[in-house]
C-alpha cells in the first residue's frame, strides 16, 4: 500500500534499511540512478559497432550501467532487503558469478 504512495511517511521499523530517506527520496534517488544506467547503457550500444576497435570502453560503459541498474533497486527496496534477497541459497551461485564477471570486466578493463 505504501509503495504506490511516495508521499507516505516511513515507519520506524523500516528506518534501519532505509538509510534515513524518505519514500520520496528513495524513489527519487532510484529514478536518477535508473536514468544515469540507461544513458551507460545506451553509450555502451552506442559503441557496440566500434567493439572490435575499443572493447574496453563497450565493456565498462555496460558494467558502470549494470552497477547502477542495480543500485537503483538496491537503494529503492533498501540495500539490506536486497542483499539478502541476494544472498537467498537460490540466488547465491548466480550473484556470485555476476558480481565476479563484473569484477573482472572492470580488471580487464583498467589494466590493459
Amino acid at each position: 500500500m505504501g509503495y504506490l504512495n511516495p508521499f507516505a511517511t516511513t515507519p520506524a521499523a523500516e528506518e534501519d534499511w532505509t538509510c534515513g530517506l524518505s519514500r520520496m527520496q528513495r524513489f527519487q534517488t532510484f529514478v536518477v540512478l535508473l536514468l544515469v544506467s540507461a544513458a551507460f547503457f545506451l553509450l555502451a550500444f552506442a559503441m557496440l559497432p566500434m567493439i572490435i576497435l575499443f572493447p574496453s570502453k563497450f565493456a565498462m560503459a555496460f558494467t558502470i550501467g549494470s552497477i547502477l541498474f542495480m543500485s537503483a533497486f538496491a537503494i529503492l527496496n533498501g540495500v539490506k532487503p536486497t542483499l539478502m534477497k541476494l544472498m537467498h541459497q537460490d540466488r547465491v551461485y548466480f550473484t556470485g558469478a555476476y558480481i565476479g564477471s563484473m569484477v573482472l570486466t572492470l580488471y580487464a578493463t583498467f589494466m590493459s
